[in-house]
Formats: C-alpha cells, sequence, structure tokens
C-alpha cells in the first residue's frame, strides 16, 4: 500500500468519526469542526490536512466580521433616530437644517466614542475582532467585569 492511500485511508477514518459525532449534535461537518476545535479527532484532522484549518478559521472570522458589522448597522440607525429627536426638540426641520455629512459625522463620532471595539471589528481588525467576539453563554447576556466585589463569600 502507497502511502498515499494510507494517508487518504486515515483522513477517511477521521472524518466519518467527525461526520457521525456532527450528526448525533445535529451540526453540519463544518459547524462542527469550528464549534469544537479541541475535540481530539477534528486535532488530528487539522494535524494531517492544515489546509482545512485555516479554511475554518477563515470562515470563523468572516462571520466574526458580518456580526461586527450588522451591530453596526444597527448602532447607526439607533443614533441617527436619536440625532432626528434632538433635532426636532431644538424647533428645527431635521432635513432642511442639517445637511447629511453633519449627521454622518454625529453618528462616526457616536460610534467611535462608544462602540469602538465594535467599529474596529467591522473593519476587520484582529484584535478588535478577538475581544468583539468573546462569548458568554450564561443567563444574562455580556459579562463586563468577573471580579467578585461581595463582602461576605
Amino acid at each position: 500500500m502507497s502511502k498515499s492511500k494510507a494517508i487518504g485511508n486515515v483522513l477517511e477514518t477521521i472524518q466519518s468519526l467527525i461526520r457521525g459525532k456532527a450528526k448525533d449534535a445535529g451540526q453540519s461537518v463544518k459547524t462542527f469542526r469550528q464549534n469544537n476545535p479541541n475535540d481530539k479527532d477534528v486535532k488530528r484532522l487539522y494535524a494531517e490536512k492544515p489546509q482545512i484549518k485555516e479554511s475554518d478559521e477563515l470562515r470563523a472570522n468572516t462571520r466574526l466580521i458580518e456580526k461586527a458589522r450588522e451591530k453596526k448597522r444597527v448602532l447607526e440607525n439607533k443614533y441617527f433616530d436619536e440625532a432626528e429627536a434632538k433635532f426636532e426638540k431644538q424647533g428645527k426641520k431635521f432635513r432642511k437644517d442639517y445637511f447629511a455629512e453633519d449627521l454622518d459625522d454625529y453618528v462616526d463620532n457616536m460610534l467611535e466614542e462608544n462602540h469602538k471595539i465594535i467599529t474596529d471589528a467591522a473593519s476587520g481588525n484582529k484584535e478588535a475582532l478577538k475581544r468583539f467576539g468573546s462569548k458568554d453563554y450564561r443567563k444574562g447576556g455580556m459579562v463586563v467585569s468577573t471580579i467578585d466585589n461581595r463582602k461576605r463569600k
């Protein structure tokens, strides 16, 4: 048996194991690999075929960027509505008295001041993506701080 056939058989067995685990988890194979990179079979597959690992990382990165861009769009809409309400309170006609550039500057400034990580992640900054992509699966949302400040524990 040649070396390439032996490697092919090893890859087939690893991939079939991963396929079975993915089916049990109710996920696609790619999703299973991305969600379980520390699984022993996934690690073996990544060791045999590093290109698969690179493509999985690229796919995960792309998903995070898209998520950040969507979040940025939602925040832009929020600040646009906020600016419109603010200008109407001042008794000015929103569309007549303010130019689109002024509004864009206002929205950009608000995003830059309050949501720098999201704007950086939306542009593809890798450090910001690491911070943006941190996941917390506990009920209640994002963790702001993990320090326990209780007096009595």
